[in-house]
Order: structure tokens, then sequence, then C-alpha cells
């Protein structure tokens, strides 16, 4: 039994003996060679340096490694890596590493800020009416914030500036707005016919169908300045005409007689003769 025990003993001695023994110089070098390994290669989401995780920990998904490819416990990305993910985006493509837009850009009539790029729609105020040449656009109250009531007639339609409340482009002094056919370019109508008849109220001439649509006087005098179209009579300045004056040549405006004066004019004939000035009688 003795014999046994003392046997044992002298083999764990020896074997014990046998091994080498690491000098305290060789577990420095060990240490060093772990550490640096630890650091160079243990962390690391792949082999881009800038990809280096410092926190060894790693116990949060790192938002810009693909969803499901972070591992915590290497603390490396095994998927695509995107630096410039964007959260907020719907559509992202972690292929191309950018946000897939479904639509080109904005709608005009969405309120700049409103519009998702992810569903291409407004999710704000949208004013169909936008104009995009006013520099004042009131989003609020979907309408263009005016420094004028309405824009100058005789400015062209579009040249108009509501911000500056005048035109900013062709100007026609002499516009109507009976002409259906107004050239800006010419400042005048196109008319169908050469001219209006001068018995129609010039307001009422209809150019485009060369006819008159409203007062119509058939003995309107062309050398009346003040002609009355409600009672189709020149508008006179005197009482009455000298009667001793050809009737179509007096002067209204002037009250007197520019034509055929007959002094032994006779009211109570009815066939005077202004030509011989005298009264044709009937013969019997």
């Amino acid at each position: 039994m003795k014999l046994n025990l003392i046997a044992l003993f002298l083999f764990i001695f020896s074997f014990a003996a046998a091994s080498p023994v690491a000098e305290p110089d060789e577990v420095d070098g060990l240490e060093a060679r772990d550490a640096d390994i630890y650091e160079k290669g243990l962390y690391e989401r792949d082999s881009s340096p800038e990809h280096f995780q410092h926190d060894h920990k790693c116990n949060q998904q790192e938002s810009r490694c693909e969803p499901g490819h972070w591992n915590s416990n290497s603390c490396k990305c095994n998927g695509k890596w995107c630096d410039q993910f964007d959260p907020n985006c719907n559509n992202w493509s972690w292929n191309k590493c950018k946000c897939i837009k479904k639509c080109d850009g904005p709608d005009r009539h969405c309120k700049p800020g409103d519009w998702d790029w992810n569903s291409c729609r407004c999710k704000g105020k949208w004013c169909g009416n936008y104009d995009s040449n006013c520099n004042n656009w009131s989003w609020n109250k979907c309408k263009c914030k005016k420094v004028c009531n309405e824009a100058d007639r005789h400015c062209k339609p579009g040249d108009w500036d509501w911000n500056s409340c005048r035109c900013k482009g062709k100007w026609c002094g002499n516009y109507d707005s009976n002409c259906n056919n107004w050239s800006w370019n010419k400042c005048k109508c196109k008319k169908v016919c050469n001219e209006a008849d001068c018995h129609c109220k010039p307001s009422d001439c209809d150019w485009n169908s060369c006819r008159c649509k409203g007062r119509w006087c058939g003995n309107y005098d062309s050398n009346c300045k003040t002609w009355n179209w409600d009672k189709c009579q020149c508008k006179k300045v005197c009482h009455q005409a000298d009667p001793h004056c050809k009737p179509q040549d007096w002067d209204w405006n002037n009250c007197r007689c520019r034509g055929k004066w007959c002094d032994n004019f006779q009211p109570n004939c009815n066939n005077w003769n202004w030509d011989n000035c005298r009264c044709k009688h009937h013969k019997s």
C-alpha cells in the first residue's frame, strides 16, 4: 500500500517538472499579443476602418446597418451599411443606399413642407387655385395677398403684377371691352367689317358680327357734337331753329344757318320751295 502511494507521488512530481514554466517576460508578451488581436479584429463590423466600433458592448442595433444583419456579439454589420441612412424614409433602398421616391417632385398646389415624398401626396395644406406668379401667396386663405382690388383692363391679361399692382407687360390705352377679338400686339380690335355704321351708338356696335346690337338712330347727324342717342336728336344749344333756314341746313351746335336761307319764308306754306324761296301753289 505504501509502495503504491510513493509511486503515485513520484509520477505527479515528474510530470510537473517536465512542463515548461513561462517566464515573466513571456507572460507580458502573450498579454500584449492578445490585446493587439482584441483591438484589431474582434470588434470590427467589416474591413472598413470607418465602421470600427469602440463600444465593446454593442447592445443597441446600429440604424445604419441593414435590419437583421447587426451582430451584437461581434459588434459588426454582416449586411449592407449606409452612412447616409434616413430614418424618415419609408422606402429606403439598402442596395442603393438612398430613398426610393415615388414621384419626381412635389405638386406646386401643396404647401412647401407638407409634401410627403414617400407616399407622393400632400399631407398638409392644398390650394387648387395656386398662382405661381404670386410672390405673396397665402396658404391659409388660398389666395394672393394683393395690394390692389382688381387688374387694370388696359393691361394684357397675364401681364398684370398683383404684388406691385402695375402692368409689367403689354398695355393698350385704347382697349375696348366690347371687342371679343382684341389684338394685344396691335392694340386694336380684329374687325370683320371695315367700319361701324354711324347710325349706331358707338358702344352698341358689335365689331365681331359687324352689326348694331343696341341703339340705332336713322336720323343721326354727324355734324352734331352733342348727339342724344336716347332721344335720337342733337342736344341743342338754342331753343329752336330759325324758320327762315332750310331745316337740314340748321347747325344746332352753333345755332345758326349754314345753308339755304329765305327771308320771305312763309310758315303757312305746305309746299315751300327752298331753292327759289317761294311757295309752290297747287294748280286748281
